[in-house]
């Protein structure tokens, strides 16, 4: 299941106070946002508005990291195949398992990344809810 924010002045302005307090580096647009926590390492948070008015949000890797990860692939891959053709099956298969080791501890990065978002996001959300009944 994806991730959505509603697209409305509240929320937009959550989104801003993010960045304002500095939990979140980035740029908040009315169509799209970008943020890069200051506590992680190599993943952004990105939103991008889709046709019911709504936010989809979904962490992705950095630009480096995510070409890193594409050369490793590549060279993997092409080493698996010339070590196939010379009958050694030993050394592709490792190569296999720490390519599904390493494919499992992205993905749960990003969902780790992006539940630390949403959970903050939805704490901004009950203290301007909060603000609110109390006024």
């Amino acid at each position: 299941m994806k991730q959505t924010i509603t697209k409305n002045p509240e929320n937009l302005e959550i989104l801003y106070k993010l960045v304002a307090n500095g939990f979140y580096q980035g740029s908040v647009e009315a169509t799209k946002f970008e943020l890069v926590g200051k506590h992680s390492t190599n993943y952004r948070i990105l939103g991008r508005l889709n046709g019911e008015g709504k936010f989809v949000v979904k962490a992705e890797p950095k630009f480096s990291h995510n070409i890193s990860q594409k050369i490793m692939l590549a060279l993997g891959i092409s080493a698996c195949i010339i070590l196939l053709v010379k009958r050694n099956w030993i050394i592709p298969l490792l190569i296999a398992i720490m390519g599904l080791a390493s494919l499992a501890t992205t993905r749960s990065k990003k969902k780790r990344e992006l539940d630390r978002f949403m959970d903050r996001f939805l704490d901004f959300v009950q203290k301007e809810a909060s603000k609110i009944s109390l006024n």
